[in-house]
C-alpha cells in the first residue's frame, strides 16, 4: 500500500551514503571531453567524492595507465583559456573563407561551350543547357569555409577579457567545439574555428604534481 511504500522509500534514502551526481560546471566538461584515439566521449566516475576519476571505457579502446582527475583537466583548462585570453592570434588559422579550383570536367565542358559559341548558327537552347551544365561544375568546385569568420568571433569574445582565476563556464561552451584527452596524458582543445591547441603535460610519480604548457 502507498504509506508502507512512503517509509521503505525513506528508509531507503536515509541508507544512500552518497548520491551519484555532478555539478553543472562538470556536467559541460564532460558534454564536451573525448578520447583522442578512439573518439569515444570519456566516462566520468565518483560523483561528488575525492575518488573522481576520468576514464575511456569504450571496449575497442584501452584504459587509461593513470588516474586523471577533475582538478587535472580543470587545470589544463583554465591554462589554455588564459592562454588564448593573453595571445588571441593563438587561434589564427591559414583557411581562406572561399576558394575555387577547377577540375577537368571544368575545362572540358568550357572547351564544349566555346565551340558551341564559335558555330555561326547557334544551337540557343543546348546553349543554354550546356552554360547551366557548367555553371554546376563550377559551383562544385567551390569550397566555403566559416573558420575565419568563426576566428574573429572569438577574438571579439577575447577582446579585454582578464586572466581568469577560475574558468569561465559561459566562455568555455561559447569558444570549445571538444576537449581531446590522450592515454598519453595530452590535452587538446579544439575551438569553434577548427584550431586545436595542445597541453604538454609533466607528470611525476612523486607528487603527481603538473607542469603544464601550450
Amino acid at each position: 500500500d502507498s504509506e508502507t511504500y512512503y517509509h521503505a522509500n525513506a528508509r531507503k534514502k536515509s541508507k544512500a551514503t552518497s548520491v551519484n551526481e555532478i555539478s553543472e560546471e562538470l556536467k559541460i566538461i564532460r558534454s564536451l571531453t573525448y578520447c583522442t584515439e578512439c573518439g569515444h566521449r570519456l566516462s566520468r566516475f565518483g560523483g561528488n567524492t575525492h575518488t573522481d576519476k576520468w576514464d575511456c571505457r569504450n571496449p575497442e579502446c584501452s584504459r587509461f595507465n593513470y588516474r586523471l582527475t577533475d582538478n587535472m583537466i580543470k587545470d589544463i583548462l583554465l591554462h589554455i583559456l588564459n592562454a588564448v585570453i593573453a595571445n588571441p592570434d593563438l587561434l589564427d588559422t591559414d583557411s581562406e573563407i572561399s576558394s575555387y579550383t577547377p577540375s577537368i570536367k571544368v575545362k572540358c565542358q568550357q572547351n564544349e561551350l566555346n565551340r558551341l559559341m564559335d558555330n555561326p548558327q547557334i544551337d540557343t537552347e543546348k546553349a543554354k543547357t550546356e552554360i547551366l551544365k557548367l555553371a554546376e561544375l563550377k559551383y562544385e568546385c567551390c569550397t566555403y569555409d566559416e573558420g575565419p569568420q568563426k576566428t574573429e568571433y572569438l577574438k571579439e569574445l577575447l577582446s579585454g577579457k582578464e586572466q581568469l582565476n577560475i574558468i569561465d563556464y559561459d566562455l568555455l561552451k561559447s569558444c570549445v567545439s571538444r576537449i581531446l584527452i590522450g592515454h598519453f596524458y595530452t590535452v587538446e582543445i579544439e575551438f569553434i574555428n577548427g584550431m586545436t591547441i595542445k597541453n604538454i603535460t609533466e607528470r611525476t610519480d612523486k607528487d603527481d604534481s603538473d607542469n603544464a604548457e601550450c
